[in-house]
């Protein structure tokens, strides 16, 4: 990783530090990975786009990290540095974290990056790679996968006279047993899941009908009908990441409905929502924030008294601008799978 940390510094177009400080630079990243819990992590996400971070001093504890092993890592005007330090904490917490928390800090990513400029990006090889990972990542969970059977021990001999001996043996057995009965119930379990998943997908798809609005989508409002796909998709979906073709189920169903509609700003977006019974969007954004900026933006204003004062606060929080125009397909998706992070 001492060779990607030193190209990293060479494409943001900084002075690398040498060699020996790179490698307390990977063994310090190392550390945060295994040790740092997700909120954490989300915090690094935010400081890598550029973002507002939850934690005020996030970025302080980030630097003391690093000004532990190097008395002389720069304590301040590094802005430029610790995003670069926090793209690569991403890129090792892509390849090593646990898996619960690997998937929702992708995912995170992913949804963090939706409407923002890619000319303030630091590293497009990260983001990339966390795309082309997370769709690798869906692929494994519904792939018809070999099952590692489960090894279990009997002892063939139970001869022993005393009762107690041959009791705790029988006990040992039944104990086996059912390992590999609930084993076997986990395993079917989740491909019966699977199953379901991909042929309600598919009948949904088929079907062009709304069961939450009662109505062929051709019939729905055009600005409304992003909000519809991407509730009902979820709520079909099992495991998170979601399928990887699940912006081409939005585009059939788009395509079919002959009523596509045109790019529109979230305010816009978010505004039809309140209209259309806003009441249905289930999930709040949590730790995750402005990492899931049309979760937050329809949170925050059902609660503001008008639009502008929920607009001008999500503009700075999200780094997305107003007049920023969104497709509907790209609208559906993205509030879509920020609702994967939120319900799993």
């Amino acid at each position: 990783m001492v060779s990607n940390l030193a190209q990293w510094y060479t494409l943001a177009k900084l002075k690398g530090p040498d060699t020996e400080k790179l490698e307390l630079r990977v063994t310090d990243i190392e550390n945060i990975v295994k040790n740092k819990p997700l909120e954490w992590i989300l915090d690094c996400i935010r400081i890598f786009l550029g973002k507002k971070v939850n934690n005020i001093n996030f970025k302080e504890e980030f630097v003391k990290i690093f000004l532990e092993s190097d008395p002389y890592f720069p304590p301040n005007n590094n802005d430029l540095e610790v995003r670069i330090l926090a793209g690569a904490v991403l890129y090792r917490f892509a390849k090593a974290a646990k898996l619960k928390n690997r998937l929702l800090g992708l995912q995170a990513i992913r949804t963090g990056i939706f409407g923002m400029n890619e000319e303030s990006f630091i590293n497009h090889d990260i983001i990339e790679g966390v795309l082309k990972q997370l769709n690798e990542e869906s692929i494994a969970i519904r792939e018809n996968s070999k099952q590692d059977l489960l090894k279990v021990t009997f002892d063939p001999e139970i001869t022993a006279v005393d009762p107690t001996t041959v009791t705790s043996k029988f006990s040992n057995v039944n104990d086996s047993l059912k390992s590999i009965v609930n084993h076997i119930n986990t395993v079917v379990g989740k491909k019966i899941s699977l199953v379901d998943e991909e042929s309600n997908i598919h009948w949904w798809i088929f079907r062009g009908f709304s069961s939450t609005k009662n109505e062929l989508f051709a019939k729905i409002d055009p600005t409304e009908i992003p909000f519809v796909l991407a509730m009902e998709l979820s709520a079909l979906t099992k495991y998170a990441p979601g399928p990887y073709p699940a912006d081409q189920f939005i585009s059939k169903i788009l395509s079919d409905s002959k009523n596509p509609g045109k790019e529109i700003t979230i305010i816009d977006f978010v505004n039809k929502i309140d209209k259309g019974g806003k009441m249905q969007f289930g999930f709040n954004p949590g730790i995750f924030g402005n990492l899931t900026p049309l979760s937050t933006a329809i949170v925050n204003s059902k609660e503001a008294d008008d639009v502008e004062t929920w607009v001008q606060p999500f503009e700075k929080l999200c780094s997305i601008k107003r007049t920023k125009k969104v497709s509907p397909k790209d609208l559906a998706l993205q509030l879509y799978n920020e609702s994967l992070i939120l319900k799993y």
